[in-house]
């Protein structure tokens, strides 16, 4: 976040080297004010509109992007556009709230954001985090046609199989400094490791110390039956109102 606010001293202006920071939630930045008066936050905003503000505001970006150039850009990527009947079956419309797209498609969001700035390089946070199988694949084809176009990428994750895939450098903590190992893109943690055996539980989930242990549920009050139907649901549907196509339906629950 400091790189892409031009706080690191030393570090590259915009103007020579484009930079984008990625991130699954939004930050709450203050765009304007309505007709009362009230301040207008960059979360208020449609998946379009915050993209243009990003592009035009918080990076600067000349000349400035037009609602069109955006509406491309978010299509070819992935989100549906009901202005123009286009993508009804998609899980995402530009027109809906920023608040209401997930982790993933927020991720998506602010990659719209660097096509159109052409960035050199894309500075990732958790990029796999909170997202499904299909995300994953999506962003990890997304990201290696990025690179193939000369794109660089840096990035933190406790995914060991995103990193081992995506990077061919690790850039460790050693004595109070940061050290570049340079490795084989698809090998590079077992290379590290080799290197550096002490640095193993890097990439290893564990936790021989800390154990849960959760008592057995006891009967609910009021409940004296343990064989009827408490809670009970049938051929539920659920749509955002922007949306002509429901996301779920025919939800049938009971318990």
């Amino acid at each position: 976040r400091a790189i892409a606010n031009e706080q690191v001293e030393g570090f590259p202006k915009k103007d020579e080297l484009k930079t984008i920071f990625v991130e699954h939630e939004i930050t709450e930045v203050e765009v304007g004010e309505d007709d009362r008066g009230f301040p207008i936050l960059n979360i208020d905003l449609c998946g379009v509109d915050w993209v243009v503000h990003c592009c035009n505001e918080i990076y600067k970006m000349i000349p400035h992007v037009n609602t069109e150039q955006v509406e491309k850009v978010m299509e070819e990527i992935g989100f549906g556009n009901m202005k123009k009947d286009i993508g009804k079956d998609r899980a995402a419309d530009m027109g809906m709230g920023v608040t209401t797209y997930s982790g993933g498609w927020k991720v998506k969001l602010q990659l719209c954001a660097a096509t159109l700035l052409n960035a050199d390089i894309l500075m990732l946070d958790e990029p796999t985090g909170h997202l499904d199988v299909t995300n994953i694949a999506w962003i990890k084809n997304w990201l290696t046609k990025f690179k193939e176009n000369g794109g660089s990428i840096i990035t933190t994750s406790h995914d060991t199989g995103f990193l081992n895939e995506m990077c061919s450098h690790i850039i460790d903590f050693q004595n109070r400094k940061l050290k570049m190992f340079k490795g084989t893109q698809g090998n590079v943690l077992k290379e590290f490791v080799e290197k550096y055996p002490e640095k193993k539980g890097y990439f290893e989930l564990r936790n021989d110390v800390v154990k849960f242990k959760f008592p057995e549920p006891g009967p609910l009050d009021g409940v004296k039956s343990m064989s009827k139907t408490l809670l009970k649901m049938k051929d539920v549907t659920f749509k955002y109102p922007c949306r002509d196509v429901p996301t779920v339906f025919d939800i049938n629950i009971e318990c």
